[in-house]
């Protein structure tokens, strides 16, 4: 600043580089809603499948039928009854035809939490990320035409969240 108290126009920052700024800010932030949306759809689907694989009344009754010997001259109960059990079977693996994946519900709690941590590790970089470009814009923002207290007042609330 000179002595006048204005603000030196070298070191002023032009709407274009606000602009560019306050977009990176915002596509900071556009990640951390898409990682969270990716963790919220996985947290779903590994309650739906743990849910339909040790909660549900197909499991009990599954059990309860145990195991059975058919035998060549089947009953259509009998035909119902393995159907349903085929049927609840299948419905313990999960495939994505798209990325080729098929993985069994007892796989979930690992490969879930792993898929887990990478999104949380994901989401922390980029909240980090967001912190910084709001930061260093308003660490680096001078309005033109304030004075010198207003100016400094985004240091000084910086300040003191550091301490």
């Amino acid at each position: 600043m000179t002595s006048a108290g204005s603000v030196m126009p070298s070191l002023l920052e032009t709407t274009e580089s606000i602009n560019a700024r306050l977009a990176g800010a915002k596509q900071a932030h556009d990640q951390i809603r898409f990682a969270l949306g990716i963790m919220a759809v996985i947290s779903m689907m590994l309650f739906i499948a743990s849910y339909n694989a040790y909660l549900s009344f197909d499991h009990s009754w599954a059990l309860e039928v145990g195991p059975r010997h058919f035998t060549t001259d089947r009953t259509p109960p009998d035909i119902l009854t393995e159907q349903a059990l085929r049927s609840w079977s299948d419905a313990r693996t999960v495939s994505i035809s798209l990325l080729g994946i098929r993985v069994n519900v007892d796989d979930a709690p690992v490969l879930g939490t792993l898929s887990l941590l990478v999104v949380s590790v994901w989401l922390l970089l980029a909240t980090r990320r967001e912190n910084g470009v709001i930061e260093c814009l308003l660490h680096d923002t001078v309005s033109v035409g304030t004075s010198p207290d207003l100016s400094t007042s985004a240091t000084v609330l910086l300040e003191r969240r550091t301490v």
